[in-house]
């Protein structure tokens, strides 16, 4: 019976395991993605006030 019991510790100890590893798999890609993401709309933030100072420079309003 002892046996048994030992079996179905370290196999729940186990699988704990896993759910933890797989649950902070999960996190970390949410995590790159959303810094990912972030980046994207920095860049797009950039480039769009870049766009709309250009565009004033070349119309000679001033800026």
């Amino acid at each position: 019976m002892d046996a048994l019991a030992n079996l179905m510790e370290s196999s729940k100890k186990s699988a704990i395991q896993h759910m933890k590893d797989g649950g902070q798999a999960v996190l970390n890609q949410i995590q790159s993605s959303g810094q990912a993401l972030l980046s994207q709309m920095k860049t797009g933030g950039h480039a769009a006030i870049h766009q709309v100072l250009g565009k004033t420079k070349e119309e000679g309003e001033q800026v």
